[in-house]
């Protein structure tokens, strides 16, 4: 495999900054069979994501991800002979964060998968759906010093 990876910050203000990444992957497979025939997925060639990071005040941080991933093949448990095409695909992440014991402790609130309550992602010949549901999380930090 190979490829190139940009990343940008910008930071637009003391409590607004802008991010920006993205990969080119390619594939390099010199053999034989065909990459799906060994059951692994390709990978994406072209992943990208742009995000926000916002300050509301020294405690309180909100932030969002938009990831896009390119389309992919995989085995396709129905035909072995044919590869399966997985389309490309956007998710939208959201996180709010407060800080507080003097920064030692924070907790957070987010959903990952926003955009689609679970999307498909691939399989092997044995599995024949790999989604990625939507998560509703919270985290507890606490930094003992």
């Amino acid at each position: 495999m190979y490829g190139v990876e940009f990343e940008a910050k910008y930071k637009v203000s003391n409590q607004l900054t802008l991010l920006g990444h993205y990969t080119y992957e390619q594939l390099n497979w010199d053999v034989d069979k065909p990459f799906t025939d060994r059951d692994y997925i390709t990978p994406p060639k072209h992943k990208a994501m742009v995000g926000a990071r916002y300050s509301v005040n020294d405690d309180l941080r909100l932030s969002s991800h938009l990831y896009y991933v390119d389309a992919v093949k995989s085995p396709n448990p129905a035909n072995p002979f044919i590869s399966r095409r997985i389309d490309p695909y956007l998710r939208l992440d959201l996180r709010a964060e407060h800080e507080f014991l003097d920064d030692r402790a924070s907790i957070a609130v987010g959903v990952s998968n926003l955009l689609d309550s679970n999307h498909y992602e691939g399989g092997t010949l044995f599995l024949n759906d790999a989604e990625v549901p939507r998560t509703i999380f919270v985290e507890f930090r606490l930094r003992i010093k």
